[in-house]
Order: structure tokens, then C-alpha cells, then sequence
């Protein structure tokens, strides 16, 4: 009787593993790309030069120049904020696709995708 119940559990739990696997996979809004680390230098209207941080792979360091447009999600804590949310000095996160040029600074040749602000105050 113990093992019945015991296995019985296991189907379940199983069940219940797969059923929230499944669920997440197709409701997840996956970002494709690369997503580096950095404080912002300067601000041009909707152009950011920005550093890379030191805990980013060596590719993404150094000084990166790239635009945003009307697609580019800007977001703090998973609220959407405006550009001028984002000021000089600000520590964020910038995901982005495509090329980027290797001439200095680096320039993201593509808009970015998603800009996360990662100051704990807003």
C-alpha cells in the first residue's frame, strides 16, 4: 500500500514538473542577444555612450557607443520607464542584437533591444 501511494507521488510530481515546464517555455518572452554591463558617460537625445563594466567578458568592455529607438524596451525593476529616466553615472544593462563595429568607441551598429536601469533607487 506504501509503495502504491509513494509511487503515486512520484507520477504527480513528475506531472506537476512537466506541466510548469511546458506552462513557462511557451509563456516566456525569451530575448535573443548578447547583454553586457555598464555605466552611462554621455547622452545624445536617444545616443549613449556608455563603459563597460569589469564583470563583462572582455568583448564588452571599454567604451560603447549605441542608439535607442521607439522599440528599444527601457525598464527598471520590470516597469517601463522613459529615456530621460536615464541619466550620466547610472549603472545599467543593455541587450542587444547584430553587429557591432570594432572602431572607437565600439558602436552597436543596430538599436538595442532592452536597456535595464540597475540603481536600486529610482
Amino acid at each position: 500500500m506504501k509503495k502504491t501511494i509513494l509511487i503515486g507521488y512520484l507520477i504527480l510530481l513528475v506531472a506537476v514538473a512537466s506541466g510548469g515546464f511546458w506552462i513557462g517555455r511557451n509563456t516566456a518572452d525569451p530575448i535573443a542577444g548578447a547583454t553586457f554591463y555598464a555605466t552611462i558617460e554621455d547622452i545624445d537625445q536617444n545616443n549613449f555612450l556608455v563603459n563597460g563594466l569589469d564583470v563583462n567578458d572582455i568583448n564588452n568592455r571599454g567604451e560603447v557607443y549605441f542608439s535607442v529607438d521607439n522599440k528599444t524596451k527601457l525598464e527598471w525593476r520590470h516597469t517601463q520607464i522613459t529615456r530621460e529616466d536615464l541619466q550620466i553615472g547610472d549603472t545599467i544593462s543593455v541587450t542587444y542584437l547584430g553587429e557591432v563595429q570594432e572602431s572607437y568607441p565600439r558602436r552597436i551598429v543596430n538599436p538595442v533591444i532592452r536597456v535595464t536601469l540597475l540603481e536600486d533607487e529610482k
